[in-house]
C-alpha cells in the first residue's frame, strides 16, 4: 500500500504481503522514488541491474550525479529527458525511455525504463515507480546483428562480381551493381523477371541446375554466354548456392557471376594489355615496385630510377630492402613483409623512407597488394607509392609558422605589460635624477635602477620585434644604399680577421623601415661573427627576384616581386635541429649569459612586419646563408608623413586630458605634465573622460590616450572626443601599436605616437611640438 504522508508529498512501500513479495522476487528492477526525486524503495533485480546494493540504492536520487548519466551514445543526458521528470510533468506513465548510467566498478550498464506516477491519497503527485531493464547485452547483440546485416549489404552493393537473388520459381529477387555493369540492365528493370533475363541464352539442361540449387546443391565454374541489355555477347562464369530461410529450407537461390570474356580473347589481346599496362606504370608521376617472396625486385618503373638516380641493372634482381630502405628502417619493413607473405594480408596503405644513390631520404606513402602464384600462395608484393618528401616539408614549414605566430603573440603581451610596468620605473627614476646632481647621497643607486629599466625596455623592443607589434616608419628604400651605408659601421664592429664583400649593384626599391633593416643586417653580423672564432668572410648581395608561391624553396613567401638581401657567412654551419628552431625566441646555441636568444627572433618578426619572409640554408662545417625577401615598391616617391621633429622640453602652457587604463603609468603621465606647468585631467576611464569633455567649456587642447584600452580602443576614443571638442589634438601612446589598430595603418595616418615605456624628457618634448604645431596652425 502506498500512503500519502499529511502534507502530501511522502511515499512509504508498504510490502510484507504477497505484492511486497511480488515486487522483491520479480524479474524486473523495480524503484520507487519519492515526489523529491529520492529512491526509496528498490529490489534485487534492481540491485543487479544497477550495480549497487539496496542501502546504497536509497541513498541516492534519481539523478545522482554519481550515475554519470548519458545517452546510449555517451553524450550528457538532460535531467528533463529522464523517467521522473516525464512522469511528474506528464501525470502520465511513459514507456522505453532509454538512457545509459556507470556502475561504482566503471562498467556502463544501459536501460530501458517504464515508469508510473503515484499518487497520494488526496490525488497529488507522490512519485513514481520504474521498471528498469538493463538492455546493454540486447542494445549489443542488436548491434552486431545490425552491423552483419551492413557488412552484407555493403558486400552485396560493392563486390566486383555480380549477384543476382531468385525465388523459387526462377524470378529474380535481387541485382548488384557489378550485375548491372555486366549486363547491362539495371535493378528495377530485372526484379520480378524470369531467369533467363534473355530467352535466346537459355542452354540444354539449364532448367535441371536450377532444380538441383533448389534441391540443396550448390553448383560452381560454369560458363554461359549471355546477351546484354545493348546486344553485346559476353562471356560469364556462374556459381549458384541454395539461399535458405531462418528454419532451414530452402526459398531461392543466389547466384554469383563474373564477366570472363577477357580470358576468351586471343593470347595477342592479352599480350597487348601487359604491353599497356607497363607502359602506364613508366609513365606515370608514381613509384611503382613487384618484389618475389623473397624480397628481390622483379621489377620496378623508370620514375622509382630518376628520383633516386639507380639504373635498372644496377638495382634488378637485388634485395629492395638491403638497396632502398635506411638501416634504422630496415628491419621494421622487411618484418611487415615478412607478416604479409605468411598471412597473405598487406596493409594497404604504408609509409616509410627509401634512399636515394647519393644517400638522400625520401618520404614514399605506399599502396600495396599481395600477389599469388596460380595456387593462391602469396608469392610477392606490387606496390604503387607516392613521392611526399616535399608535401611533408611544406606542412611541417606550415606548422612551424603556426607556432611562430603563436609565440609572437605571447611574446607581443608580455612586452606590452612590461612596457607599462617599465614606464613608471623609468619615469620616476628620471625624474629623481632631475633633482639630484651627480655626488648626492643615493644619485648612483637611482642611476642604476634607470639603466637597467633602459636594459628591460631594450629587451621589450626586442620582443615587440618579433612579435610584430612595433610601429613602422614605412617608404620606399633602396637596399642597395642601405647595405652601402651599413658598410662602414659593420667594419667598425666585426672583428680584423673577418674579411666582408658587398655586392649592392642592384638598387632593389622596397617598402620598409630602413632602422629596421639595420637592425636586421646587424643581428645577422653578430652571428656570423659569433660562428667565425677563427676568421672567415661576410657576403652581402642584393638582388631582386619574382617569387612563385608554388614554389619549393620559398613555401612561406606569397608570389610577388621581391627585394632580396643574401647575407652569407664561411662559419660553422647548422645542423637540422638547430635549423628548425632559430627564430624562436630565447633559443641559444651560445654559452650561458653569452646570448638572449632574441637576435634571429627579431629578425623574424621585423621580415614578418614587413610582409617578406626568410630563407636559411646551412649544413655543419659549410657556413649558413640567410636571404631576406622585402616586397618591392610600387614607387620610389617617398612618401612624406606629416608631423614635426622633437622639440626641447621647456614650460608648457594648455589643458591636456589623459587617459590610461594602468594607473601607475597614468599617475606618472600626469605628474610630469604638471610639473612641465599643464593643466591636466586625470580620469580613470575613457567612459569618464568623455564626460569631462561634454562637462567643460574650456579649451582641451590635448588628449593624451593609450591606444589598446578595454571597452573602446584610443583611435575611436579621439574620434568622439573631436565631436564634442574639434579643436583637440591627439597624442597616441602604447606598449605595442598593434591590435585595434594596425601598425600600418597607424603610421600612414601620420598620427603623433609615444612608445612607451618613455622618458620624461621625451614624453615632454613630443607634447610641447604638437602644441606649437598647433601654434603655427592657428
Amino acid at each position: 500500500m502506498i500512503r500519502s504522508r499529511k502534507n502530501g508529498g511522502g511515499l512509504n512501500p508498504d510490502r510484507p504481503g504477497l505484492s511486497g513479495k511480488i515486487m522483491e522476487l520479480s524479474p524486473a528492477g523495480i524503484t520507487v522514488v519519492d515526489v523529491n526525486g529520492k529512491i526509496i524503495y528498490a529490489n534485487l533485480e534492481a540491485e543487479r541491474v544497477l550495480g549497487l546494493r539496496k542501502d546504497e540504492i536509497t541513498q541516492r536520487t534519481y539523478n545522482d550525479p554519481e550515475w554519470r548519466i548519458t545517452d546510449f551514445d555517451g553524450n550528457p543526458f538532460l535531467d528533463d529527458g529522464l523517467p521522473f521528470a516525464l512522469v511528474e510533468n506528464g501525470r502520465q506513465p511513459v514507456y522505453g525511455v532509454k538512457h545509459a548510467i556507470e556502475w561504482p566498478d566503471g562498467r556502463r550498464a544501459l536501460l530501458s525504463v517504464n515508469a508510473s506516477p503515484l499518487f497520494a491519497d488526496s490525488g497529488e503527485f507522490a512519485g513514481m515507480v520504474a521498471y528498469i531493464e538493463d538492455v546493454t547485452a540486447k542494445v549489443a547483440a542488436d548491434g552486431q546483428r545490425e552491423a552483419a546485416l551492413e557488412k552484407l549489404r555493403t558486400f552485396f552493393e560493392a563486390s566486383p562480381i555480380g549477384i543476382a537473388t531468385l525465388d523459387r520459381s526462377g524470378l529474380f529477387t535481387g541485382w548488384n551493381p557489378a550485375a548491372e555493369r555486366i549486363y547491362g540492365y539495371h535493378e528495377p528493370e530485372v526484379i520480378g523477371r524470369r531467369f533467363p533475363l534473355n530467352p535466346s541464352d537459355a542452354v540444354p539442361g539449364q532448367d535441371n541446375l536450377f532444380t538441383a540449387v533448389l534441391g540443396g546443391e550448390t553448383i560452381s565454374g560454369l560458363e554461359f554466354e549471355v546477351t546484354r541489355k545493348d546486344g553485346a555477347k559476353v562471356f560469364v562464369s556462374v556459381s549458384a548456392a541454395p539461399m535458405r530461410d531462418s528454419g532451414g529450407s530452402v526459398i531461392g537461390a543466389i547466384a554469383a557471376f563474373s564477366d570472363v570474356t577477357r580470358l576468351r580473347r586471343a593470347e595477342s589481346e592479352r599480350q597487348e594489355s601487359e604491353r599497356r599496362y607497363r607502359e602506364m606504370l613508366e609513365t606515370v608521376k608514381l613509384v611503382a615496385v613487384m618484389l618475389d617472396a623473397g624480397g628481390r625486385i622483379t621489377f620496378c618503373n623508370d620514375f622509382l630510377l630518376e628520383i633516386t638516380g639507380w639504373k635498372h641493372g644496377e638495382v634488378s634482381g637485388r634485395d629492395w630492402f638491403d638497396v632502398f630502405i635506411p638501416g634504422e628502417e630496415r628491419e621494421s619493413v622487411r618484418g611487415v613483409f615478412m607478416s604479409c607473405l605468411s598471412c597473405g594480408d598487406i596493409p594497404a596503405h604504408h609509409e616509410n623512407h627509401i634512399l636515394a644513390r647519393g644517400g638522400e631520404k625520401l618520404l614514399v606513402v605506399w599502396n600495396n597488394t599481395v600477389l599469388r602464384d596460380s595456387s593462391g600462395r602469396p608469392c610477392g608484393t606490387a606496390s604503387i607509392g607516392v613521392d611526399v618528401t616535399e608535401h611533408r616539408k611544406l606542412e611541417e614549414r606550415f606548422r612551424h609558422a603556426q607556432k611562430m605566430e603563436a609565440v609572437g603573440l605571447l611574446a607581443g603581451g608580455i612586452a606590452h605589460d612590461f612596457n607599462n610596468m617599465l614606464t613608471p620605473i623609468l619615469g620616476y627614476s628620471e625624474m629623481l635624477l632631475m633633482k639630484m646632481r651627480c655626488g648626492d647621497p643615493g644619485y648612483t643607486e637611482v642611476m642604476q635602477i634607470k639603466q637597467a629599466g633602459e636594459r628591460a625596455r631594450d629587451l621589450t623592443r626586442q620582443l615587440l620585434a618579433f612579435s610584430r607589434k612595433q610601429v613602422l616608419t614605412m617608404k620606399p628604400v633602396r637596399l642597395s644604399e642601405i647595405v652601402l651605408c651599413f658598410e662602414k659601421m659593420l667594419r667598425r664592429t666585426i672583428r680584423e680577421d673577418i674579411s666582408i664583400e658587398i655586392k649592392a649593384d642592384t638598387p632593389a626599391v622596397v617598402r620598409a623601415d630602413a632602422g629596421q633593416i639595420e637592425q636586421i643586417l646587424m643581428n645577422l653580423a653578430v652571428n656570423a661573427q659569433d660562428a667565425m672564432p677563427v676568421g672567415g668572410t661576410i657576403s652581402i648581395a642584393i638582388s631582386e627576384e619574382y617569387v612563385d608561391s608554388a614554389g619549393e624553396t620559398e613555401s612561406e613567401i606569397g608570389s610577388g616581386r621581391y627585394g632580396v638581401i643574401s647575407f652569407t657567412d664561411s662559419g660553422e654551419g647548422m645542423g637540422k635541429e638547430v635549423l628548425d628552431r632559430i627564430f624562436e625566441p630565447f633559443f641559444t646555441t651560445k654559452a650561458p649569459g653569452k646570448g638572449t636568444g632574441l637576435g634571429l627572433a627579431t629578425l623574424y618578426g621585423i621580415v614578418k612586419q614587413h610582409g617578406g619572409g626568410v630563407v636559411v640554408e646551412s649544413a655543419p662545417g659549410e657556413g649558413t646563408e640567410f636571404r631576406i625577401y622585402l616586397p618591392s615598391a610600387e614607387t620610389e616617391t617617398e612618401e612624406s608623413r606629416p608631423g614635426a621633429g622633437v622639440a626641447p622640453a621647456r614650460s608648457g602652457k594648455g589643458t591636456v586630458v589623459v587617459v590610461e587604463d594602468d594607473p601607475m603609468v597614468r599617475r606618472l603621465t600626469c605628474k610630469v605634465l604638471e610639473i612641465q606647468g599643464f593643466e591636466v585631467f586625470c580620469p580613470e576611464s575613457a567612459a569618464a573622460s568623455l564626460d569631462i569633455a561634454k562637462q567643460t567649456s574650456r579649451t582641451i587642447h590635448l588628449l593624451l590616450t593609450d591606444l589598446v584600452m578595454p571597452g573602446i580602443n584610443g583611435a575611436e576614443l579621439y574620434g568622439r572626443f573631436r565631436e564634442i571638442h574639434p579643436e583637440t589634438r591627439v597624442l597616441y601612446m602604447s606598449g605595442y601599436a598593434a591590435g585595434t589598430m594596425e601598425a600600418e595603418a597607424f603610421s600612414t595616418k601620420g598620427a603623433p605616437f609615444i612608445q612607451k615605456p618613455f622618458s620624461v624628457t621625451d614624453l615632454a618634448a613630443q607634447i610641447r611640438a604638437i602644441m606649437d604645431e598647433e601654434k603655427d596652425m592657428d
